[in-house]
């Protein structure tokens, strides 16, 4: 009888590929990390083992004629990134198979990894590539185009009323069953195929498939088409702004939507009939078993949102007990600002304003992308069409904050060391810096004032957040919107400070303490 191990065997292909040797007569051998978890798998022997660690690899492919590794991660948790599995466990795994002289490694990449080098992920997998094309050993690798279950984003949006696509959605797909992408593997392993680019039985253009998920979702098809530039931004945005775990598996997604990926057709599994079974049992017990964190998951969310809120609310008050008391004898914050005091001052305690700086600006803008994030999750349920419009006003918002933030602390430097060799000039580049630093503080102030009266609106709108925090909000928003106004600006500056104070603890409190809006 023919031997293979699996690696990966675990996760959503892993299970297909332990299936489909066992149906073909195979011996399978799965290498797992915890077998009493892995119990369910149709596999004749479970080895621990972590990939990650080649001393738990030594001697467990003796007498195995293939290998299979379905090995990688999307996010990256748990202090392992892509060079530490989807590239160095990888290797761990081919350096193993060539002691035991294994006759064939074969690897699941990705298809077009060649136009798709600058993403992490697919770095990381590419690297690995080169290493098995250059082993002994006999190699298989299979790119797939994508797996049904990467569609479920799409699916999701059109129960919610809306998909957002980038460009015009003529870009084309034709995504595989787990099931059909496991047979394909082992025809193209038994026909000794080195590469095989392979997709499902079905090619769609992305707008295709939102359109067949709202058919069987039976919901009136809702398409908005986004700039490209939006996307290309993100690209850019998203590793200064969120946690690897979320930008990594976004990069990847927002560069292969760029590109048709389409691979040699295989299989029977039709998209349509996968759609519709997840419609049907989103209404049953399967959904409660197959699910069965997800609301925990959007608890989850919202408490962390809450507690950014009140980080945020934090920061406000850091910001003004400084400015009310160390700063107020510099004339910081108002018109009659003394410039030699404050270049004397950041001489002497320049660590001072870079504490300010950082608290009100830097650590703001990372803890309000979190709070975004949270209350366009919370605003979807009730109101689904204003969710990603907050959305969009949030990440301008927090955007404009850190750049404000950054700015702040370069000018600080700049001037600190100016201030000892030649301080006319260090006054010259001070005023200079913060005519800028004020310039996109202002805008700073009515982009705030923007996304806190859209997403009061918004809760108004569905009853998604208490009364007190949405009059608060509206209070707080027109405040920042009316700093627009040079003779205002004073006064609308300063309820837009302190209303954004109470706005925020009382979103805080809001996301902390209130139920969950309902998703459906």
């Amino acid at each position: 009888m023919k031997t293979v191990l699996i690696a990966g065997a675990t996760g959503y292909l892993g299970r297909f590929l332990c299936e489909e040797y066992q149906r073909r007569g195979w011996y399978v051998t799965a290498v797992v990390r915890n077998a009493a978890r892995a119990r369910s798998l149709c596999a004749d022997q479970l080895i621990e083992a972590q990939a990650t660690e080649p001393k738990s690899l030594v001697g467990i492919m003796e007498g195995i004629d293939l290998v299979i590794s379905a090995l990688g991660i999307t996010r990256q948790v748990d202090g392992l990134g892509y060079w530490d599995v989807d590239y160095q466990a990888n290797l761990n795994l081919l350096r193993e198979a060539e002691k035991a002289q294994v006759t064939r490694f074969a690897y699941v990449h990705v298809l077009k990894g060649d136009k798709l080098h600058n993403v992490p992920m697919v770095a990381a997998k590419a690297a690995f590539v080169d290493k098995l094309l250059e082993s002994p050993l006999e190699a298989t690798l299979i790119a797939p185009s994508g797996y049904f279950s990467d569609m479920g984003d799409i699916l999701s949006m059109a129960k919610a009323g809306r998909v957002w696509l980038f460009g015009d959605g003529t870009q084309r797909i034709n995504p595989i069953h787990g099931a059909d992408l496991a047979a394909a593997t082992a025809d193209a392993i038994e026909q000794e195929k080195t590469w095989l680019d392979v997709g499902g039985p079905e090619v769609f253009s992305l707008r295709e498939v939102a359109e067949l998920a709202f058919a069987c979702s039976a919901m009136p098809i809702r398409i908005t088409y986004l700039p490209d530039a939006l996307r290309r931004a993100a690209l850019c945005l998203l590793p200064l702004l969120t946690p690897r775990r979320i930008y990594g598996p976004a990069q990847f997604f927002l560069s292969a939507m760029a590109l048709d990926m389409v691979g040699e057709c295989h299989g029977t599994h039709r998209l349509k009939d996968h759609f519709k079974g997840i419609a049907i049992s989103s209404n049953t017990t399967e959904t409660l078993l197959r699910f069965p964190n997800e609301g925990k998951k959007i608890m989850t969310l919202q408490s962390t949102g809450g507690l950014a809120a009140l980080v945020c609310a934090g920061t406000y008050i850091f910001g003004f007990t400084l400015l009310v008391t160390v700063l107020a004898g510099l004339g910081y914050g108002t018109s009659d600002i003394d410039v030699v005091a404050v270049v004397e001052f950041i001489r002497t305690d320049q660590g001072v304003m870079i504490a300010w700086n950082t608290g009100i600006y830097i650590i703001n803008a990372l803890t309000l992308l979190v709070l975004v994030v949270a209350l366009s999750v919370r605003l979807k349920g009730a109101s689904p069409d204003w969710a990603p419009v907050t959305l969009g006003f949030g990440v301008i918002w927090s955007t404009l904050v850190l750049g404000v933030g950054m700015l702040a602390n370069v000018a600080v430097e700049r001037v600190a060391t100016l201030a000892e060799t030649d301080p006319e000039r260090a006054l010259q580049v001070w005023e200079m810096l913060h005519a800028v630093e004020l310039g996109l503080g202002g805008g700073n102030e009515i982009a705030g004032g923007v996304w806190i009266l859209t997403v009061s609106l918004a809760a108004w709108s569905g009853r998604s957040l208490g009364k007190v925090t949405i009059g608060l909000g509206v209070l707080t928003g027109a405040s920042g919107l009316a700093t627009i106004l040079p003779a205002l600006g004073d006064v609308t500056g300063a309820v837009f400070g302190l209303g954004g104070i109470a706005w925020f603890i009382a979103v805080g409190v809001n996301l902390l303490w209130a139920r969950p809006v309902s998703q459906s």
